[in-house]
């Protein structure tokens, strides 16, 4: 019986072991492509309709149009506080604003 000598075997053992960390490289990142798809599957499960529940307390009465700022949020000097305008914002703007001041919005 012929026996490889030491640097074949070896040699044999590293290109054993590279193509098996190709196959589990592979793998990896298979799993991880699939771990971020049900990532997101389950973030959009468990996102709620935000603003769909709003409901304005007391709504501020001061003129928008003589409140200093921008067209997304402006300064009431009657209520010292800001004031945002939601319908001026995309969906997913004004859900984020929501969500970001815990509902606490003039």
């Amino acid at each position: 019986m012929a026996y490889r000598d030491d640097l074949t075997a070896l040699s044999s053992r590293h290109d054993a072991l590279a193509n098996e960390v190709a196959t589990k490289t592979r793998e990896l990142e298979d799993v991880r492509h699939l771990l971020n798809e049900a990532q997101e599957r389950a973030r959009e499960r468990t996102r709620l309709p935000v603003l769909d529940n709003i409901r304005v307390a007391a709504p501020c009465t001061a003129d928008w149009a003589l409140m200093t700022g921008n067209d997304r949020v402006r300064h009431c000097e009657a209520c010292n506080k800001s004031v945002y305008n939601l319908s001026g914002m995309t969906r997913e703007e004004a859900e984020e604003l929501v969500i970001e001041r815990n509902g606490g919005l003039s």
